[in-house]
């Protein structure tokens, strides 16, 4: 493997890692790397999915250390995700992507239209914090569906969930999201692996910057104003939405 590609994956893997860390769509990134590299779309969703796994793990090690993760709910809550990551991952061969982008793009554009118009209670939460129900439950099935076939732009369908529906402030629904997706993940990797679509010395490569931003963008989460969290999400949607909506649909 030549040196630039090796630079290239680490480098492009630190960026993701930072913004996966705050939200999500830095899965554009990969991939447009991935393509670059010569690996079909397929292959490179696949693939994407080993990053993800140690960005995660990298995410959640830090997370719980600081007292924000709480694992007990985090298993919980990936119960029916993982159950979906299973079938999205092994039907994502089979169907077409245009229904989920669709969807994906305007989940995204109704979290841009709260960052906008009422960002208080989308980055802080509510006061009243609400227990898992059956809906919010089935709301995971789906979103797990989707995180295993294609898993661009997932993390902001949980943080939807995590701060809108269950009142968990921005860093602890961050924590929740990293958590959760790390164990459909693995999961996910396991179904695309079986199925001989993973590059794995692309995808261990590039784990490497995505464990170096994951860890500096959580170490340091609590010193960032919370108006950067929001102006930075609100920029990485408009990205994703586009990127959708110009290329995927």
């Amino acid at each position: 493997m030549e040196v630039w590609v090796i630079c290239a994956l680490v480098l492009a893997g630190i960026i993701v890692g930072v913004i996966n860390t705050f939200a999500g769509a830095g899965a554009t990134i990969s991939l447009a790397l991935y393509s670059l590299l010569g690996l079909d779309l397929s292959v490179a969703n696949a693939t994407n999915r080993i990053s993800v796994v140690f960005q995660c793990a990298t995410m959640s090690g830090e997370f719980y250390r600081q007292g924000k993760l709480d694992i007990k709910l985090g298993l919980l809550l990936s119960i029916p995700t993982s159950i979906g990551a299973v079938i999205g991952s092994e039907l994502v061969g089979y169907l077409s992507n245009t229904l989920f982008s669709i969807l994906i793009g305007v989940a995204l554009l109704i979290m841009l239209l709260v960052l906008i118009f009422d960002p208080t209670r989308a980055l802080k939460g509510r006061e009243k914090i609400t227990r898992p129900n059956l809906l919010h439950y089935i709301i995971l099935l789906f979103i797990g569906f989707y995180g295993g076939a294609f898993h661009l732009g997932v993390g902001y369908l949980f943080l939807s969930l995590f701060i809108l529906g269950l009142g968990y402030d921005i860093l602890t629904a961050n924590a929740l999201k990293g958590f959760v997706v790390l164990i459909y993940t693995l999961f996910a990797v396991g179904v695309f692996a079986i199925n001989g679509e993973i590059v794995w010395s692309y995808g261990l490569i590039h784990s490497i910057g995505n464990i170096i931003g994951a860890y500096f963008a959580t170490r340091y989460s609590q010193y960032i104003p919370i108006q950067v969290l929001r102006y930075s999400l609100m920029v990485f949607i408009l990205l994703t939405v586009t990127y959708i909506f110009v290329f995927k649909i």
